[in-house]
C-alpha cells in the first residue's frame, strides 16, 4: 500500500509534530541529516530532517525537508513511498515503475535499507521504494 511522503522547506519537524498532535499520532520518529554517516549529508542540510514518520489512525505518514540545492516543489504533490517486505518484491515494483521513468536512484542497498530506489514515473508521480529493513 502506498504511503504519502511529504516534503518541506525546513519545517518538517514542526509539521510532523503538529500532524501527530492533531491526528492522534504515535511512534513519531524524526531523523536529521546530521545523524547520517559522515559524508552522506551536504553541510547546509545538517539541521534539516532527513526522514520522519508517524503512525496515524489510518496508517503511516512520512516526510522530510528538501536538502539545500535540491529544487523544491513543495505543495505540488506528495511522493508515494512503498515498503515491500522483500528485496524481490522491491525489484518487481521498481522494474514496473521504471518503464519510461526518470530514475533518480536505482534500486540498491544503502545505510537505512537493504533496497532503496527513487524515481519519477512516466506519469510524473514521484515514488520511493524502501525495502523493509526488519523483514529483509
Amino acid at each position: 500500500m502506498p504511503v504519502p511522503y511529504l516534503f518541506f522547506d525546513g519545517t518538517c519537524a514542526e509539521a510532523m509534530t503538529e500532524y501527530a498532535r492533531i491526528l492522534n499520532g504515535h511512534d513519531l520518529n524524526i531523523m536529521y541529516w546530521e545523524q547520517a554517516p559522515e559524508g552522506v549529508a551536504p553541510e547546509p542540510a545538517q539541521k534539516k530532517v532527513m526522514h520522519a514518520g508517524v503512525t496515524l489512525e489510518t496508517g503511516r505518514l512520512f516526510a522530510s525537508d528538501y536538502p539545500e540545492g535540491v529544487e523544491s516543489e513543495v505543495g505540488r504533490s506528495p511522493s508515494l513511498c512503498v515498503t515491500p517486505k522483500t528485496l524481490e518484491r522491491s525489484q518487481e515494483i521498481f522494474d514496473a515503475l521504471s518503464q519510461g521513468a526518470k530514475v533518480q536512484f536505482p534500486l540498491g542497498p544503502n545505510f537505512f535499507s537493504p533496497g532503496y530506489a527513487d524515481l519519477i514515473d512516466r506519469f510524473g508521480t514521484h515514488w520511493m521504494i524502501v525495502t523493509d529493513l526488519e523483514q529483509a
